[in-house]
């Protein structure tokens, strides 16, 4: 397996290599650290009359420094990295964050992309975008994004001593083949045995309907929306029941729960999230094609405080 791992100089990236290390990896696994410089030249404008040469060359020679910085902090980050996982090389990019990252994960073949992210406000996404969203929509491997479920990151001196093993995992679930892909994802991870699993289907349907199927169930036959709602409910139920027969065939967890739910998918696997106070949202989302799972993914991917994988 080749693990991509997109780093920068904040304590949500160390965080997300240090869950890394307290996972369990075949010894073949190869690790690539990967940070982008954006480079600061076309924030400037060396033909405008009004910068004095001196000005251009100070910030030149700033951003020299901070690129001389950024290398001995990826290679102090790599070395550290090497006394626990297996194969760790870096790279170090530069330009647009997004398109780097991109270009980097696919020259090196990337299986299996790793990030730290934190949870972004709706004022604070629309000023400076998030990349790990962004990712979402245009990779095309699983993509892991590992946050805490706090807003705050401990000092870097306690962060290695937090058991950061995810214990508490939602699995959505559709009836696409990517559902298998997210399990069969799930079962080749060695989470602990105390961990347990939610495997979750959420019914999209219209809410007149939910309240008819939930309060008039004796007519519901009558009303080809309910009748519509009654059938995905059945047809799920065995697709879960089915997946989660498979999950157990693979892997030891303490718990294996199955639930279908109603609602609108992304809030609603947000908020079962939440009840759970889950360590890990794994989504088997489609890249191309119509996928419930896969035009909510990006959806979720910003409103969760947990880490989650699509």
């Amino acid at each position: 397996m080749r693990v991509f791992v997109a780093v920068d100089n904040l304590l949500y990236s160390k965080l997300a290599v240090e869950s890394l290390k307290q996972r369990h990896w075949p010894d073949d696994t190869e690790f690539m650290l990967c940070h982008v410089v954006e480079q600061f030249d076309p924030l400037f404008d060396r033909s405008d009359a009004s910068q004095s040469q001196d000005h251009l060359d100070k910030l030149a020679d700033d951003q020299q420094r901070y690129i001389d910085s950024m290398i001995d902090w990826l290679e102090t980050m790599t070395i550290e990295a090497r006394q626990t996982l297996p194969n760790v090389e870096s790279t170090l990019g530069f330009g647009n964050v997004v398109a780097q990252l991109l270009l980097a994960a696919s020259s090196f073949r990337a299986d299996y992309i790793v990030m730290g992210s934190h949870h972004r406000t709706e004022v604070e996404r629309a000023w400076l975008g998030s990349v790990a969203a962004a990712l979402t929509d245009r990779v095309r491997c699983c993509l892991e994004i590992i946050r805490p479920r706090q807003f705050t990151v401990p000092d870097l001196e306690s962060l290695s001593n937090l058991d950061l093993t995810p214990k508490n995992i939602v699995i959505a679930l559709d009836a696409s083949t990517n559902s298998r892909a997210a399990l069969e994802w799930a079962a080749s991870i060695a989470f602990p045995r105390e961990t347990r699993v939610a495997l979750v289907s959420v019914i999209d349907c219209p809410q007149a309907s939910i309240s008819h199927l939930r309060f008039h169930t004796r007519v519901a036959g009558l009303d080809p929306a309910i009748k519509n709602v009654k059938q995905s409910r059945s047809q799920m139920t065995n697709e879960v029941r089915r997946y989660a027969s498979f999950l157990r065939s693979r892997a030891k967890f303490a718990c294996i729960e199955e639930r279908i739910l109603e609602g609108q998918p992304a809030a609603r696997l947000v908020e079962f999230a939440q009840e759970r106070d889950a360590d890990l949202i794994v989504l088997g989302a489609h890249r191309e094609g119509a996928s419930v799972l896969g035009s909510v993914a990006r959806a979720v991917v910003e409103q969760t405080h947990c880490s989650i994988a699509v």
